[in-house]
């Protein structure tokens, strides 16, 4: 502990974690909120350059490593088969370092059809996140589903949203940071798994508003811009060792 106390500043990337270094002692003057980016500029291009699917069925998108539990990857097959048994036509593209796993579930495997399983897309080839394959993959969808029951922040909800790709989401910590309810996304608010699926099928016969959705989503992400940001942190940089000069010249 008495080393944290010589750290001049600590970065905050959401208010969760802020909240959390300020419980362990650290003064809140030396805490700088610097949220994780997203290079717009790139998205953007790939989103402009992309023709925009008219979708017959009901595209869903979610983008993270199987941890079963803390992503809610259990929870999958039980919102996909309350889809479709409420008649819901759709298709649900997960990727993810071994996504593969959730064909071990006797609902997914029995119904291929409905899923697109991607195990992961690398990004060795590109200088910024996203690979601009996964971004045609956010481009190319209706909705972004969020069931993970711990986030410290969802870099994958902004890198959505730059799509122009809406979002849903239990009310879990990060994600209530990023999406603003019923202007660029649903939080719900309740855990219950028939309020999400709801949502999912209101939106699937409602298109006028998934579109505005859509619309608001792409705007709500300026403050994330990894160029914005950087500029930020140097700018605290610069702050931080003035402060230790004039120190130093008392």
């Amino acid at each position: 502990m008495q080393a944290v106390k010589n750290v001049d500043l600590f970065l905050s990337i959401s208010k969760t974690i802020e909240d959390d270094l300020i419980k362990i002692g650290i003064k809140k003057s030396k805490i700088y909120h610097l949220p994780n980016t997203v290079e717009i500029s790139k998205i953007r291009e790939i989103y402009s350059s992309q023709k925009k699917p008219i979708n017959k069925k009901m595209e869903l998108i979610t983008v993270a490593r199987f941890a079963e539990k803390k992503k809610g990857y259990d929870l999958i097959p039980i919102v996909a088969q309350k889809l479709l048994e409420n008649n819901i036509y759709f298709r649900w593209t997960i990727v993810g370092k071994n996504t593969k796993k959730l064909l071990n579930n006797n609902f997914i495997s029995q119904n291929k059809k409905l899923f697109r399983i991607i195990e992961n897309i690398s990004n060795i080839d590109e200088k910024y996140y996203p690979h601009s394959r996964l971004i045609e993959k956010y481009v190319n969808s209706d909705l972004y589903v969020n069931l993970a029951r711990i986030e410290s922040f969802g870099i994958t909800f902004v890198e959505a949203m730059t799509s122009g790709l809406p979002v849903i989401s239990f009310n879990s910590k990060g994600a209530n940071e990023i999406i603003v309810d019923n202007h660029n996304g649903y939080i719900i608010y309740s855990d219950n798994i028939d309020d999400l699926v709801k949502k999912i099928m209101n939106l699937s016969i409602n298109k006028k508003e998934i579109n505005i959705l859509k619309a608001n989503a792409y705007n709500s992400v300026e403050k994330y811009d990894l160029n914005l940001v950087s500029k930020k942190l140097l700018h605290i940089y610069k702050n931080i060792n003035k402060q230790h000069l004039e120190k130093g010249k008392n």
